[in-house]
């Protein structure tokens, strides 16, 4: 079949798939080759597919390109995954449990006979003999040495070889990223927490020595000859250029923010950098280590934050750059414009959700990774439940496109992402409606109250409410124990098709308040929620775009913050605080537009000992929420206002339409009354519609695109003054001695954010509410399986 006519067959159903109605589309595999994101973009991967691990982020190939190595490096079994090009069969699959690990790097020794492989939180190189891969266990080389010496700190005084101390005290990791074989068949790694890189002899496997870089270093590369380092600095905004023989940093180079992926050109002249949080590229002349250039990446003029570049490579003739774009799922396909100039975009190539590697062979050929493949979807099938597993990567292979072919592919991107430039808001509004058109543009709701509380998944609250959409076999904390939050979706809109943009909370947190992600925390969740090692945070993990509050105050929009913590009857006390504070703010005429509040006592302390169950946690939660409305619907300023209330992620249980579905409720004088809306919105729409309340610009290419939630608004308001009840079950209800999972509970963290190993302790919420005989939701999910496409000939 010829090439044209194959790609245009592919891209129909696809097109179909991205273009249906916001209300009659759910997240998750939709075909073979065509999926949904939990923010409701389009997926459509091009080329040949083929299925990889949980979470890919790295990817090689062998010295002969026979073979490519991916590190699949997700929340369960990690695992390095060997596949054969020319069938792209996975010839051997190294499993790596917990508290084992790998993160991204990947390197092949010279002949090709042994792949090494980063071991992040476990400051270990894992080494694989490739010829036994199948069978044999990997070998590990420690980065850990003595004698025990001070590294330095000062960023500004990184110079001169250091060793590093043993990290035998608690909580002190190096963290190798980044690998690199050297010309004299070394391995050097780049330790992104001990802010230096290091030389190991694979014949003996020890550290020789080790030079500090900077802050955070994350990728790195080396001349020709050997004799000239490049380190990426994550959390500096530059690329270091190191002496290998002095042992020193000589330069380093300002490049854009939150710089990741580097890639050198085939005369190792050239540096390409991906600057995740700048969204471009900076290109280095390595001969003089001078900044030629900067690529801008944006999909649009004066876009906010959201491509994420974070992987890069050229093609075999040096004149096309291959860019991962892991925010907007897609390479970008730059032209090269000379020696020593820039390039130019000629279009974009769409790919997997999150693209986290790319690889161009000897061919010309582009090989691409993507850490959540065509999506989630529903986590009541067996052995799944838990949403962080639900991240199965995706593989592609795909042919240079002709100009034709790219301009297909770039449309089929801007139909995927909805691009546009944000100005105007996208979907159907009723010209009366209360919910602006274009920011700047005057609202009758001038008071937000923002409401984030915590990890709850729609049918584990309003499953048993038949006008919806729910299972009630799923619902742990129905009517009554959340009767507010029942009487309040019931009275304004019940909310079926509402999802989280994060999956757990450290991501999360930042989609609901920030719309995006830093590029750290979001490659990095996956060890921290399997217990292998730390979260990424510090200065790489921040989002690129700004949080929802500093964008009001960049507006001269007054705003307050009330922060809380997991504690019993907190959440009570906080709303006594917050409504305090509004009369006084009402008394003094200074009542802020946007008050931002926590409520996160529905995560619950599981069955703790001489702690309240968690129906009475999350009775005691649903209590607050009545009585912030009714507080707030007596205040002189309610018929101005509008409350906002989502969870941070619904990670915490079974959803049978999608691991990401959430309660939310919108509540105000300008809300429908009486309604069930099944539009599909999450939290970046709930950004969105703020925003164009407060005259907020977008946050992020998320919520720029997002559809505003018109449907749920009103012409008039209607000024209703609520009364907050008293749920059934018993707010001091104290977990009995012995209660189901007693032991594993009073073992676990609950102090700091999502600590504890959720999948257990999902399944001990599940056994203490509904019984010890009661098996956990095990609901059949039927997965789509990639078909193998025809080879794409050229005739």
């Amino acid at each position: 079949m010829p090439r044209a006519l194959w790609l245009m067959l592919m891209l129909l159903p696809q097109l179909a798939q991205a273009q249906l109605p916001e209300a009659l589309r759910s997240p998750g595999r939709k075909s073979d080759s065509a999926g949904v994101t939990a923010s409701n973009w389009g997926i459509s991967p091009a080329g040949r597919l083929f299925e990889l691990g949980e979470v890919p982020q790295g990817l090689a190939f062998s010295p002969d390109q026979s073979i490519l190595a991916i590190a699949n490096c997700g929340q369960g079994v990690q695992s390095v995954q060997l596949i054969e090009t020319a069938s792209l069969k996975t010839v051997a699959t190294v499993p790596i449990k917990a508290p084992q690990a790998i993160f991204h790097g990947l390197a092949f020794s010279p002949d090709g006979s042994q792949l090494y492989v980063s071991g992040g939180p476990t400051d270990r190189i894992k080494v694989i003999e490739v010829a036994t891969a199948a069978t044999a266990t990997p070998r590990d080389l420690t980065l850990r040495t003595k004698p025990v010496e001070p590294i330095i700190q000062n960023p500004e005084d990184f110079a001169g070889k250091v060793t590093l101390p043993d990290p035998g005290g608690k909580g002190v990791y190096l963290y190798p990223i980044g690998l690199a074989v050297a010309p004299d068949g070394a391995i050097w790694a780049a330790e992104t927490l001990g802010s230096a890189i290091a030389r190991v002899d694979p014949a003996t496997g020890q550290v020789t020595h080790r030079i500090a870089v900077g802050p955070y270093p994350y990728e790195l590369a080396f001349s020709t000859d050997g004799q000239r380092a490049f380190v990426t600095l994550w959390g500096a905004a530059k690329v270091a250029l190191v002496d290998v023989a002095a042992g020193r940093v000589t330069s380093t180079i300002d490049v854009g923010k939150h710089p990741a992926g580097l890639h050198l050109d085939r005369l190792r002249q050239r540096l390409y950098v991906a600057n995740a949080h700048s969204d471009s590229v900076s290109i280095i002349d390595c001969v003089a280590g001078t900044l030629l250039g900067t690529v801008p990446l944006h999909p649009y003029q004066d876009a906010p934050p959201g491509t994420m570049p974070n992987a890069l490579a050229v093609s075999p003739d040096g004149g096309t750059l291959y860019v991962a774009d892991a925010g907007n799922n897609c390479l970008d396909v730059v032209a090269l414009n000379g020696p020593l100039t820039g390039g130019r975009v000629l279009g974009r190539i769409p790919t997997g959700w999150f693209p986290t590697g790319v690889e161009v062979a000897r061919d010309g050929s582009i090989w691409v990774i993507s850490a959540k493949g065509l999506g989630s979807g529903q986590n009541a099938y067996p052995k799944r439940e838990y949403v962080a597993r639900f991240l199965d990567g995706l593989g592609q292979v795909i042919a240079r496109p002709t100009r034709a072919e790219l301009a297909r592919y770039d449309e089929q991107v801007r139909a995927n992402n909805y691009t546009a430039s944000g100005a105007e808001a996208r979907g159907e509004r009723a010209a009366s409606s209360p919910i602006p058109a274009r920011v700047g543009e005057k609202s009758p709701i001038e008071h937000v109250v923002y409401v984030i509380k915590e990890n709850r998944t729609y049918d584990q609250v309003f499953g048993d409410c038949p006008q919806g959409n729910g299972d009630p076999k799923l619902c742990l904390f129905g009517r009554q124990v959340t009767p507010n939050q029942h009487r309040l979706a019931e009275q304004y809109v019940l909310l079926d098709n509402f999802y989280c943009d994060g999956s757990v909370s450290v991501d999360g947190h930042q989609w609901a308040k920030a719309a995006g992600v830093s590029d750290a925390v979001e490659k990095g969740w996956p060890l921290q929620y399997s217990q292998r090692g730390p979260g990424l945070g510090g200065p790489v993990g921040a989002p690129a775009s700004p949080w929802l509050w500093e964008r009001a105050a960049q507006m001269g929009v007054s705003s307050k913050q009330f922060a809380s913590g997991i504690v019993p009857g907190m959440d009570l006390k906080a709303v006594e605080n917050v409504l305090e504070q509004v009369r006084t703010w009402e008394a003094e005429k200074a009542l802020p537009r946007l008050i931002v509040m926590h409520l996160p006592n529905n995560h619950t302390l599981g069955t703790q000992k001489n702690k309240p169950t968690p129906k009475a946690m999350v009775a005691e939660n649903d209590l607050a929420v009545g009585r912030l409305i009714a507080g707030l619907s007596r205040t002189p300023s309610w018929s101005k206002m509008c409350v906002f209330i989502v969870e941070d992620d619904a990670q915490d249980g079974p959803d049978h339409v999608d691991c990401h579905r959430s309660p939310a409720l919108v509540i105000g004088p300008y809300v429908k009354r009486g309604v069930v809306d099944s539009h599909f919105y999450d939290q970046v729409a709930v950004l969105r519609t703020i925003g164009l309340i407060l005259g907020l610009p977008p946050l992020s290419q998320f919520d720029a695109a997002a559809v505003p939630m018109f449907t749920l608004f009103q012409d008039e308001p209607i000024c209703t003054a609520y009364d907050a009840i008293e749920p059934e079950q018993r707010l001091d209800e104290m977990n009995a001695l012995g209660a189901y999972g007693q032991e594993q509970c009073m073992a676990m963290n609950f102090e700091e954010v999502d600590v504890a190993p959720w999948p257990e302790f999902n399944r001990i919420l599940w056994h203490s509410i509904m019984g010890e005989d009661m098996p956990y939701p095990e609901i059949q999910h039927t997965r789509h399986r990639l078909a193998v496409k025809p080879d794409e000939d050229d005739d």
